[in-house]
């Protein structure tokens, strides 16, 4: 009877100590998880952080630019103001002068329009005065007609009118030089008339150009008259631009500084958040190994199905590759060969090695098996303790293409896995190794997976790691 109260006694510790180890199992799964999604919003928190703090650095660049450019705008616009003043001053002095010049090229005009009526005036009295002449000349013919009948009426009278022929005489030859003067002022008049008409002409062609003169000497005058006003307000904007620049300067030096001093902040911040998701993978990894300790014991956790699926994928690989040793298909050098060839113009890189045509053999049949086992399985691969995935699954084997993005999810074989979750089962000894982890799955969005590992051992050499990543979301059950 006491030997059946003391076995039931140790069945009843046992249970007790099985329900211990399940209930401690879940706390600390749980844990874990809460861990990594946590994990996964300070990453996101890291990540604005890092954000904001590359654009402050970028805009605090911009803001010192932006001042320095303002002061080679404050220094442009100063000489601009000192030019405009010069230009100014120059201007003034000039309109005084050219307003003087236009005043005498206006007295000019004036004159030449003056000439121009005078002669206007010389060319009537020429006109009246040939008409005189044509009278005196008129006259004189008459008269010496007079002098004619005079003289032969004295002939006719004989010595009586002797002293009326010498009159007759006096009066012809005073008509003869009345004649002749009046033709000499005839012909002189004629002269005179003859260029006083081609001195009229060209009066009125000066007059004309001299119109044109005056419509000029009028613009030239607006012209000045708008670009000193130019000047003027040119040299009112510089000293405006002046000003305004001295203000702008200032109001940079204060963003600038502002900007300084959220990047300093900004830094901080990231610097914090980093050391503060450190400190979240190191607790994480403790949850890791108490979890893997509570497996060890014998308590059923819910990680103890993909542990199994680890051990027994890896105890295949191992068999594999201790075949194919023995059968000559490879050398153990090689196998273990640290060397890796790079795939020329892949992105990202893929690279090859001695060992990747044997594994691209007898993997995938091995490995695949595991995806069938149950839903939750992401992938089963081997890796070397290198973090180089030489063989992967189909789906995740295909050709690259030209984008480098589609390459990245869907070209996931020959490459190296160095993240932290990687390396740390890749370089694990023990029997398995659990981590959890948070991945990003692109847009922001982050998922907590779980990675059970377990080592590759070819000929007592270890050689890598099986690892089995999985959902810790959604149902278990086979495919």
């Amino acid at each position: 009877m006491a030997i059946l109260t003391r076995f039931h006694s140790r069945r009843t510790q046992k249970a007790s100590r099985s329900v211990l180890l399940e209930s401690m199992a879940s706390s600390v799964d749980k844990l874990g998880v809460s861990i990594c999604h946590i994990d996964g919003e300070v990453e996101r928190v890291r990540s604005s952080t890092g954000d904001v703090s590359r654009a402050c650095e970028q805009l605090h660049g911009l803001s010192e630019k932006l001042t320095e450019h303002n002061r080679e705008m404050g220094r442009a616009a100063a000489r601009a103001e000192q030019t405009g003043r010069d230009a100014a001053e120059r201007i003034s002095d000039s309109t005084k002068d050219i307003g003087s010049s236009l005043d005498e090229v206006q007295q000019l005009v004036r004159g030449t329009a003056d000439i121009g009526s005078r002669i206007n005036v010389l060319h009537d009295v020429l006109g009246r005065v040939a008409k005189a002449a044509e009278t005196i000349t008129l006259l004189s013919k008459q008269t010496n007609l007079l002098s004619l009948n005079a003289a032969i009426e004295a002939a006719k009278a004989g010595n009586a009118g002797r002293s009326f022929a010498v009159v007759a005489s006096a009066v012809k030859q005073l008509a003869a030089q009345s004649n002749a003067a009046a033709v000499e002022i005839e012909s002189t008049i004629g002269h005179l008339a003859s260029e006083t008409s081609a001195l009229l002409e060209l009066s009125k062609e000066n007059v004309r150009r001299a119109g044109v003169v005056d419509e000029t000497t009028t613009r030239i005058g607006s012209t000045i008259a708008a670009t000193d006003k130019a000047i003027a307000e040119l040299y009112a904007q510089a000293s405006s631009t002046v000003s305004t620049s001295d203000v702008v300067e200032s109001d940079c030096q204060s963003v600038v500084q502002l900007v300084s001093s959220i990047y300093e902040n900004a830094a901080s911040s990231h610097d914090l958040v980093a050391t503060a998701r450190e400190r979240l993978a190191d607790v994480l990894l403790v949850s890791d190994r108490l979890l893997g300790e509570v497996a060890a014991a014998g308590g059923s956790t819910s990680d103890a199905l993909f542990i199994g699926v680890a051990e027994r994928v890896a105890a295949e690989v191992s068999s594999a590759f201790e075949r194919a040793l023995g059968a000559g298909q490879i050398s153990e050098t090689d196998l273990f060969s640290n060397d890796y060839t790079p795939i020329q113009g892949s992105s990202p890189a893929q690279f090859l090695s001695p060992f990747t045509n044997l594994c691209d053999r007898v993997l995938p049949h091995i490995q695949d098996q595991a995806l069938q086992i149950d839903k939750r399985i992401r992938i089963c691969c081997a890796f070397d303790r290198n973090g180089y995935l030489p063989t992967n699954h189909a789906q995740y084997s295909l050709p690259q293409s030209d984008d480098p993005v589609w390459n990245e999810a869907n070209c996931r074989n020959r490459r190296f896995f160095k993240d932290r979750t990687a390396m740390s089962a890749v370089n694990s000894r023990s029997a398995f190794l659990v981590q959890t982890y948070s991945r990003e799955m692109g847009n922001g969005t982050r998922i907590v997976m779980k990675d059970a590992s377990a080592p590759i051992l070819v000929r007592g050499r270890h050689w890598g790691a099986v690892r089995v990543a999985y959902s810790t979301e959604g149902a278990s059950g086979n495919h």
